[in-house]
């Protein structure tokens, strides 16, 4: 898929709903705020529908993922 979730920690409360809802596990409550396996995450956004406090949007997968984790590093 193109998108991604992407959580606001700022609005997050640690509900755990998002990781209930999530069909890949890719969401999991860590020290009280979800967070987002982007490697897993397919988009579906039920967690975007499943949030109380709108926490969680949809992102372009660009967005996140940064190019580097395509390419190995160039050892020395």
């Amino acid at each position: 898929m193109f998108f991604v979730a992407f959580v606001n920690k700022s609005k997050c409360i640690g509900c755990r709903t998002c990781e209930r809802y999530c069909p890949t596990g890719a969401i999991k409550v860590i020290e009280g705020k979800a967070r987002v396996n982007w490697m897993i995450c397919m988009g579906c956004g039920l967690c975007v529908r499943s949030c109380p406090r709108q926490a969680i949007h949809l992102v372009p997968r660009y967005m996140v993922i940064p190019p580097t984790w395509y390419y190995p590093r160039k050892t020395r």
